[in-house]
């Protein structure tokens, strides 16, 4: 993620103004590492990992996520994609690696490899997007650069124009659209690869939400502070069900995510249900005599 352009056709941005308070959005990978977790939350607004390169799992996806998450901090994940496995593989390694998790910033397709030996074809592209959407059941955002997206899919450049578009463009004041797609619109800008966080020494990729803080938040659906439903306490002589745990889940104090876990249930676990509390259609969430698990949290169900 390093390409830098100059200018061609602009779409509409202002860049926040100084009294918009929303912390930059940071891109992070293997590369990045060191960092001090609790500074670095503090100074984003969110950020989005990349969870594979090629058939290769990255080796700091794990711990990126897991001390990020634990800090509140919105998470995404892309895939830098190459040329020389098939996209059905390398689709298969980046839904194993996201499987379970809370990404709430989207899943991102990485196209911008153009090099001699590993350069991605529109075929491959094509492939591995079909592939991740299907695994993944949702739909995968585009990360490319304003030359990269025509140079790699040549003929079938106009595609994927419904997908959101994450533009590498530095050194402007705008970003430019790729060439010759159909986008008519950004929804992330990768502005800057010199950008500086506390809690870590080095530079790093910067992105912007093309928005407010309060559009950023609704577009992503980040707003969740939701008032907490009462519990759901049964009548006399109802009998709660038990539910049989299908994948690992975390137990909790609260029915949260933002709640570090104290314990882990696996598949084939009887949860003898106490109580209930659904936030919406999309998350449901348990206590039994352990504390609090979820049994379907935006699209993974857990039990059943």
């Amino acid at each position: 993620m390093n390409e830098i352009f100059l200018p061609l056709v602009m779409n509409e941005f202002v860049v926040a103004e100084e009294e918009d308070n929303m912390k930059p959005i940071v891109d992070i990978s293997y590369w990045q590492q060191g960092i001090d977790y609790d500074k670095f939350a503090a100074g984003i607004s969110g950020a989005i990992l990349r969870g594979a390169y090629g058939i290769w799992k990255d080796t700091m996806f794990e711990t990126h996520y897991k001390e990020l998450h634990a800090r509140g901090v919105p998470l995404g994940s892309y895939h830098y994609i190459i040329g020389n496995y098939t996209g059905l593989a390398q689709a298969d390694v980046f839904n194993q690696a996201i499987s379970g998790k809370e990404l709430k910033l989207g899943l991102w397709d990485d196209v911008e490899d153009r090099g001699v030996t590993t350069g991605l074809s529109a075929k491959v592209v094509t492939e591995y997007h079909g592939n991740i959407e299907t695994l993944a059941r949702r739909k995968v955002g585009i990360y490319t650069g304003v030359y990269a997206w025509s140079e790699i899919m040549g003929s079938q450049s106009m595609i994927y124009s419904d997908r959101p578009l994450w533009i590498a463009h530095y050194g402007v004041t705008q970003p430019s659209l790729p060439r010759y797609s159909a986008w008519t619109k950004w929804i992330l800008w990768q502005w800057s690869s010199k950008g500086r966080i506390d809690g870590y020494y080095s530079d790093i990729d910067m992105d912007v939400f093309n928005g407010t803080e309060e559009e950023y938040r609704k577009y992503f659906i980040l707003n969740e502070i939701i008032p907490t439903p009462p519990p759901v306490i049964p009548s006399p002589g109802v009998i709660l069900p038990s539910l049989k745990v299908i994948k690992n889940v975390y137990v909790r104090t609260t029915p949260s995510q933002a709640i570090k876990e104290i314990a882990t249930r696996y598949p084939g676990e009887v949860v003898k249900v106490l109580e209930i509390k659904s936030f919406n259609p999309v998350s449901v969430w348990v206590r039994d005599e352990r504390g609090w698990s979820a049994v379907v949290h935006y699209g993974v169900r857990y039990m059943e």
